[in-house]
Order: structure tokens, then sequence, then C-alpha cells
């Protein structure tokens, strides 16, 4: 699993929910904006290289949050910020990845998790940049139709008011994780079971 700290809260639901089934490996780190997904990976890579005995089955992949937000320095702030990547430079950084994922796990499925809402008050992000980079990523994933989209923004928008952790945080409390990690886990298993 490739992702933002949003997936941190979620993947020990998922592990639980796949244990048996499949071994999950998530980044050891924020995955932050999609301009440093290459290079994290190939970190990771590196550092794994003597125990990387296997290819893997599913990549989850879901960037944005980190790409949307506004800041100055490296404090968030939406008034006075710049914006750390456009769209354009966020779909080019997507289409990489892609590109990327698919040299280094030809085999691989992968699965494109939405980026998931953004409450209004939060002091670096505007509530309808989650919904313009989701539709970017809806549009470009059109030239790859075997990527499966998991509407992780869906799942939760109907539910934000009670799964934030705070009033204008990006995060989530524990039913909030728990309900996102389930829809997680359901899209790898079935990713697994498909062309088994």
């Amino acid at each position: 699993m490739y992702s933002d700290s949003i997936s941190i809260g979620y993947t020990p639901t998922v592990r639980e929910e796949l244990e048996g089934e499949a071994n999950v490996y998530r980044l050891h780190r924020n995955g932050g904006d999609s301009s440093t997904i290459i290079q994290k990976v190939d970190t990771l890579h590196t550092a794994m290289k003597e125990h990387w005995k296997f290819s893997w089955d599913v990549i989850h992949l879901n960037v944005g949050l980190h790409d949307l937000k506004y800041v100055v320095g490296n404090k968030l702030d939406k008034g006075k910020g710049k914006q750390v990547s456009t769209r354009w430079e966020y779909e080019q950084n997507l289409r990489n990845a892609i590109g990327y994922f698919s040299r280094i796990a030809p085999d691989a499925k992968i699965i494109y998790a939405t980026t998931t809402p953004v409450p209004i008050g939060e002091p670096g992000r505007h509530v309808i940049d989650a919904i313009r980079y989701n539709r970017v990523a809806m549009d470009l994933l059109k030239d790859y139709p075997e990527i499966v989209v998991n509407d992780l923004y869906t799942l939760t928008l109907s539910n934000q008011e009670t799964w934030w952790t705070q009033p204008g945080n990006v995060h989530f409390n524990e039913t909030g994780r728990a309900a996102q990690g389930k829809q997680v886990a359901d899209h790898i298993r079935e990713a697994l079971a498909r062309d088994s």
C-alpha cells in the first residue's frame, strides 16, 4: 500500500481483515505528495532488497491530500500559501507512478483510492480541491481501464462529521479508520481473486 497518513490509520484494519490471505506491506512512512512516490518506493525497494524475494500481487495507491494543500514553508496556510502540486503536476505525477508500478510489478493489479474529503475549516486545504483532484485522477484513469477505483471519498463523505478526529482535521477516528480499512481490504481481496 502506498499512501499518506490516512492509510497509516486504516492499515491495521487491512492487516487484520486479510490475515491468512495476504501479506500487507505499507510504505514505512507518510507517502506525502505525488511527486515523491517513485523515490520513496525505490528507497523501500533498496531497504528490503535482501528480503524482496516475492512479486507484488496488488498495489493499492492513494495520494492527493498532500498535493492539494497550501503551505508557507512547512506550515499549512490556504490564505497565503502556495499549493504543493497543481492539478496538471498531480496528473503527470500519477501517470509517472502508474508507469513506474507497471514496470517494477508488471503482473500486479493496481487499485487507485480516491482522496478523502477535506473538512470545512481545515487550515491548509480547500474543501472543493478534494473533488477537483479526484476528478483529475478519474479522467486520467480512463487511459488505464485495468486499474480499479476504490472510492474512499464517497464512503467517507456521508460519515465525515462522525468520523473526524476533530473539526477541521483531515484525519479520522477509530470508527472511520476501521470502515476505510475494511473497504480497502475488500478491494484487495477482490483483486487477489481475479485471474487467480
